[in-house]
């Protein structure tokens, strides 16, 4: 049987259509991973400054986890690193993320509004940094959210959740556990 010359002519066009996309993807979130880079503070960023370069395919980043065809990033695991900054609304772009984990560093500042966009989203650990205000009631959105752990921040606030969405609170919120589609704490320092 022979395959005609529109056929393997339509089968390139595709694929070229995915390596693009795949391309797209990547550079977006490298975008994305730049912002947040520069919200770092740069005498604490030193594995990043290293790493972290545009000379670099993202997915070989230090904290970074990349799956699927496409590739796309699904993990952002920064914990412990003694990083110190703020979290940039930016970080709301990266849209197949599935784990947060900026645990254990010095982020200051109140955790962005835009982390809500993030639909994939199944485990949140901004716990022992320098956080404060308000936690953004966008974060109910994150319909997978499975883990939340908030602990020692300085932050407040009320997230609604749907009654079937089980959610793993922090040590320190588990005396909150949502009972329904209501989740109240205060997540403060000690």
């Amino acid at each position: 049987m022979e395959i005609s010359w529109s056929h393997n002519f339509f089968l390139l066009v595709q694929f070229f259509i995915l390596y693009i996309g795949c391309l797209h993807s990547l550079s977006t979130d490298q975008s994305t991973l730049m912002a947040l880079k520069a919200h770092i503070n740069p005498e604490t960023e030193n594995i990043l400054a290293k790493n972290w370069t545009t000379a670099t395919s993202v997915c070989n980043w230090i904290g970074i986890t990349c799956a699927g065809q496409p590739r796309k990033i699904i993990a952002l695991n920064l914990s412990s690193m003694d990083l110190e900054g703020t979290i940039p609304p930016d970080i709301g772009n990266l849209s197949s993320l599935q784990v947060i984990d900026l645990s254990f560093n010095s982020f200051k500042g109140e955790i962005p509004t835009e982390l809500g966009n993030l639909a994939m989203l199944q485990k949140l650990y901004l716990s022992r940094n320098k956080l404060e205000g308000q936690i953004p009631s966008s974060i109910g959105n994150c319909t997978l959210l499975k883990e939340l752990n908030f602990s020692e921040n300085n932050l407040k606030g009320t997230l609604y959740f749907s009654q079937y969405q089980p959610v793993c609170l922090g040590p320190q919120l588990q005396k909150n556990t949502p009972s329904g589609k209501r989740v109240e704490f205060s997540a403060g320092i000690g």
